[in-house]
């Protein structure tokens, strides 16, 4: 009998692996970099342009299980979260109110 455990952090479907990601509000709207390490132990930077929202998906070809019996391997999925930042300080909330402000207006 073999057992096979669940990745603390991916998921599979098939040869395909899933991953999420979470970034905050400032991530999406300036772009970042982000650095998936994968099952193999391998470190990849993935862009995540300026402007992307939250759910967006990113495919890494070639970097999911093997299937030696097809000679294929699967892809890998980076799928990015949204997470809000907590903001306590009063004059840095009337900051964003205002660039909230300009970019409604433009």
């Amino acid at each position: 009998l073999i057992k096979v455990r669940r990745h603390p952090e991916y998921t599979q479907d098939g040869i395909n692996l899933y991953i999420d990601k979470k970034l905050d509000l400032f991530d999406f709207i300036l772009g970042t970099n982000i650095t998936i390490t994968t099952i193999h132990g391998r470190n990849l930077s993935v862009n995540v342009p300026a402007g992307s929202n939250p759910g967006t998906v990113f495919s890494i070809n070639g970097q999911g299980l093997p299937n030696r019996r097809l000679g294929q391997t699967g892809n890998l999925y980076i799928k990015v979260q949204g997470v809000t930042p907590k903001v306590n300080d009063e004059q840095l909330r009337e900051k964003i109110r205002k660039i909230q402000d300009e970019t409604k207006t433009n």
